[in-house]
């Protein structure tokens, strides 16, 4: 580790060294985002309430629109690499790993993931297809990150963290927007977003998206990781009258992503690589309805359907989704304010069977109903306030509460501590409880007891299974300690119970005539506990008028603990790689008059994987320093941008997770790649 903090440090230092002069204070200042204002952001997801982020009791990142349209990312996984507390890691092309406090893996599945409040958390395994969720960039209008429990208000699976992507009101988007890429690894993308008015009262926005993508790399097999993405949407903003509004939102999309995936077989070599496309479409149809109370209270109630089918060599599915929620929040003795509401959603999905997957039943129709209440006090006016609630759950699982309890102290509105005690739970996936998956053969192993022959494990899900659990305690502090200094910490200190591993059976023979062999089976059990700990850190500094500087900062120590059993407990069904060390740190300059050059610059400590055996650990992905770096030119009228975009500038590749995600999908490594990008907007 110690040789990369020097590259990354002398890197760091080079940055500083080339923008540090005083000479730049007399170019164009960056008036795009003050520090001011970023402790008055106003984040929603927290508290299901726009509040300020100095008044915010939670461990809360913002990526801001001026963020993402400088950071050169085309991904939103590549856009929260910023964020402190997150691991992200491209397995493929298509591909990520995202997760928040550890338990990385490509369907981590602490994470609660949505846009706009809609669900993109997928209840088949329990995380998310990234791959099939490419929302336009440009009309985001910031990306809220809520690191620790929020099942209080969002319920289950929002365990480790919230990610909430918020787009632009349709008024904010009139007009036209054009922007293409291209470069060494897009083939081509392209997007159309065009914003209309009627009346003063309706506004619309239709885009179109294409994206294409080539092939990654590796030094183990030739990738066939392409992929592309083709989708079409609205969003229409209505204001019934000045204190109802209403806005819809939807949009359809289809595309592929090409993959190598390990099959097993009964004979030598006892598993094979084909090349694999995965097929998926779908579409979604969202309306909230919003009307404001003079004493600052709010009604809102929000529908949305949602259609994906996916079709590759390992699932077959379709799931359908329906939710509905409200939520209504009043004041009442001055210095209280009550917020709750009432939920369901009802999900059915048929699952086809695979050459390595079962799912029995293999149609099933579960509902989730919820109701959730909160209370928040201010106990000492501009000094003290509190907040707590609970949710009440049940679903296919049983009854679950999810309480909190949370204290902001501001001794000065420049300074706020915060501390917070939470609980949450995770709610087993399908795949979890009613999954059949052939997983692999494996080959005869010298010094065997028994008879030389393969073994084929079978893993079977398991429906009786409890939920996760999570008691989390979190304490932190924001402050602006000077006009052009910002600074965020956190710490936390987690305890998860009934986290769903392995549990190995004996063997069982099957005398085959010409291909004798056993049989390992493995079920789901929610029987494994583990702890984690770990600081985040925040800063931004506004070094010259022209000159702005990110840093964030992760450590993270996780430890799993095996409950003692008869059996053998496999781990593997957990994902349990995370790099303890994790430093990010940004540069955006105005270089001169409409010019603008933005680095960034990564380190990311190595994998260390406990998946075979805890009290052995394994390096499995080496620790790496990459170097992004954007030049742009801006016509100071004509709204046209003009971009050219390095990433991975430090090496021609390099590995961000081990060789193969757990149903043997083969990772790539992440090369060096230049692209150009050109943005109008009329």
């Amino acid at each position: 580790m110690t040789r990369f903090l020097h590259r990354f440090a002398f890197a760091a230092l080079l940055i500083f060294l080339a923008f540090g002069s005083p000479a730049w204070s007399a170019s164009k200042p960056l008036t795009d985002f003050s520090l001011e204002e970023l402790m008055d952001t106003e984040v929603l997801s927290a508290t299901k309430k726009l509040q300020p982020l100095s008044r915010t009791p939670a461990a809360v990142f913002v990526i801001s629109a001026e963020d993402i349209r400088r950071s050169g990312a085309t991904t939103i996984p590549d856009l929260l690499r910023m964020v402190p507390g997150l691991q992200v890691a491209k397995l493929d092309a298509n591909k990520w790993a995202v997760s928040a406090r550890g338990f990385n893996g490509r369907f981590a599945n602490k994470l609660l993931v949505m846009i706009d409040g809609r669900s993109i958390y997928s209840p088949l395994l329990s995380g998310v297809f990234w791959e099939m969720h490419h929302p336009i960039l440009e009309d985001i209008e910031r990306i809220e990150v809520i690191r620790g429990p929020g099942g209080s208000l969002w319920g289950a699976n929002a365990v480790n963290g919230i990610i909430n992507i918020i787009t632009r009101h349709s008024a904010q988007t009139q007009g036209t927007l054009v922007s293409a890429v291209a470069g060494t690894q897009e083939y081509a993308a392209a997007t159309l977003s065009h914003g209309l008015k009627w009346g003063e009262l309706n506004h619309l926005r239709l885009h179109a998206q294409y994206i294409g993508h080539g092939e990654s790399e590796a030094a183990t097999h030739q990738p066939a990781d392409d992929f592309y993405n083709l989708r079409t949407g609205l969003r229409l903003d209505r204001d019934l009258n000045i204190d109802t509004s209403l806005m819809v939102t939807g949009e359809v999309f289809q595309g592929k992503s090409g993959q190598t995936v390990v099959l097993p077989q009964i004979s030598e070599p006892f598993s094979h690589q084909i090349d694999d496309n995965a097929e998926y479409s779908g579409g979604f149809l969202l309306a909230r309805w919003k009307k404001q109370q003079l004493d600052g209270g709010e009604f809102r109630l929000q529908t949305y359907i949602d259609r994906t089918k996916y079709e590759d060599v390992i699932f077959d599915y379709r799931i359908h989704t329906y939710d509905v929620d409200f939520q209504h929040r009043f004041n009442y003795f001055n210095r209280h304010e009550l917020t709750w509401g009432l939920g369901h959603r009802r999900t059915a999905d048929r699952l086809n069977s695979t050459p390595l997957t079962t799912f029995v039943p293999s149609r099933l129709t579960y509902n989730l109903w919820s109701a959730f209440v909160q209370n928040h006090t201010t106990l000492v006016p501009d000094l003290l306030e509190i907040t707590f609630g609970t949710k009440w759950e049940q679903s296919r699982t049983g009854t679950e509460w999810q309480p909190n309890l949370r204290l902001l102290y501001r001794p000065h509105p420049d300074h706020s501590l915060w501390a917070a005690v939470s609980r949450g739970v995770r709610q087993p996936s399908r795949a979890e409880m009613d999954v059949q998956f052939n997983l692999k053969f494996i080959p005869p192993e010298p010094g065997f007891t028994l008879p030389p022959f393969p073994i084929q494990v079978l893993v079977s899900g398991r429906s009786n299974l409890n939920a996760e659990t999570l008691n989390a305690h979190e304490i932190g502090y924001r402050a602006r300690w000077h006009e052009n200094l910002f600074f965020d910490l956190a710490f936390f200190y987690n305890e998860y119970k009934h986290l769903i591993g392995g549990e190995a059976h004996d063997l069982i023979f099957i005398e085959d005539q010409d291909n004798p062999y056993y049989i390992q089976p493995a079920f789901s059990l929610g029987a494994v506990s583990a702890r984690s700990h770990g600081v985040e850190v925040a800063g931004s500094w506004q070094a010259q008028p022209n000159w702005k500087l990110h840093l964030a900062y992760t450590y993270l120590r996780l430890d799993i603990r095996l409950p003692p059993s008869e059996q053998r407990v496999l781990i593997q069904f957990l994902d349990t790689e995370a790099p303890k060390h994790q430093i990010s740190l940004r540069s955006s300059t105005n270089i001169a008059a409409n010019y603008e050059l933005d680095l960034w610059l990564r380190y990311v400590d190595a994998l260390s994987n406990v998946a075979q055996d805890p009290s052995i650990e394994k390096i499995s992905v080496s620790p790496y320093v990459t170097l992004d770096a954007r030049l742009a030119w801006r016509h100071p009228r004509k709204n046209l941008e003009l971009a050219l975009v390095g990433q991975n500038l430090l090496n021609r590749r390099h590995a961000e997770f081990a060789g193969y995600d757990f149903f043997e999908v083969l990772t790539t490594e992440v090369p060096r790649r230049v692209y150009g990008k050109v943005t109008w907007r009329f």
